[in-house]
């Protein structure tokens, strides 16, 4: 009855159904036969849903020519083990694990690769799977991608020290230039932990960074650097806000003035009290001759 039913079926909306009934058998059955829409297919499951052995069989047993055949460019077999890789990393999906690092996957190259990273930083996963994670991913060369430096911005704003020390002993990259802009960055995204973390570790200028992000008007930067200053600094007297600092400089402004003032009325008066002022007024004014 089975056979019957799927024969008046789009070989797409067999697999889609297999893959939905966790039926490994009839997913492999239909490796090597033409699936149109295959990109429509992989767009629309749910990876985070599926179960350990049918993640098994697209990971493992499903090759180059299989995806070829269900609608992928050639090659696509490792962009598409990243991609899933990545989702189940998203959904903190820490049984499936095990079915991705147990493969080669090349994890240099494509948007995928360094969206595996991204969503490691931001997973619910216990620590001891997150530094599994970790370890496959830099032996499996995820610090060659284009712009790396991507990477510890994102484990500054997720607070994943791991993560972060990690990559940043891979990549010769200054933490410290403009004005201590990672410090800033996890810091614009309320990271206290992480910021005391970069001040203790790597000997970040959190007073620098305050300054900057007071300059910039980057208030919740700015409360959280220096929320991070005082549990450093117990001692030390809140930095003083843009807004104050220039509220203190208007009033310094009119002080001068007003001292101004005075020193010129002082001046007069001084001026009056000088003998030769005080004899010019005594003696009659000089005749007017015609």
């Amino acid at each position: 009855m089975k056979k019957l039913t799927n024969m008046f079926k789009l070989n797409e909306t067999i697999l889609l159904d297999a893959i939905y009934a966790d039926d490994t058998a009839q997913v492999s059955a239909m490796r090597g036969k033409k699936v149109s829409f295959g990109g429509m297919i992989f767009q629309r499951l749910d990876y985070g849903a599926l179960s350990v052995p049918m993640m098994q069989v697209l990971v493992r047993d499903v090759t180059d020519g299989d995806w070829q055949k269900w609608g992928f460019k050639e090659n696509a077999r490792d962009t598409l083990r990243r991609a899933m890789f990545s989702v189940a990393l998203s959904q903190s999906r820490g049984d499936l694990i095990d079915v991705f690092t147990a493969e080669n996957i090349v994890m240099n190259k494509g948007k995928a690769s360094a969206h595996c990273f991204m969503n490691l930083c931001d997973s619910k996963l216990a620590d001891e799977a997150k530094g599994r994670v970790l370890d496959y991913l830099l032996a499996q060369g995820i610090d060659q991608v284009k712009e790396p430096e991507t990477f510890l911005k994102k484990a500054a704003e997720s607070g994943y020290a791991a993560g972060f020390d990690a990559m940043k002993s891979r990549l010769n990259i200054d933490i410290h230039a403009d004005n201590e802009h990672i410090l800033r960055y996890a810091a614009g995204a309320g990271q206290v932990e992480f910021c005391l973390h970069l001040v203790r570790t790597y000997g970040a200028d959190i007073d620098v960074a305050l300054i900057t992000e007071s300059t910039l008007g980057h208030q919740k930067a700015a409360k959280t650097l220096e929320q991070a200053r005082q549990i450093l600094n117990p001692e030390a007297e809140a930095a003083p806000s843009i807004a104050g600092l220039a509220a203190q400089v208007r009033v310094l402004e009119r002080t001068v003035a007003e001292m101004q003032d005075n020193m010129r009325d002082i001046t007069a008066r001084l001026d009056d009290l000088s003998p030769q002022r005080r004899l010019d007024k005594r003696l009659a004014p000089p005749v007017q001759r015609r």
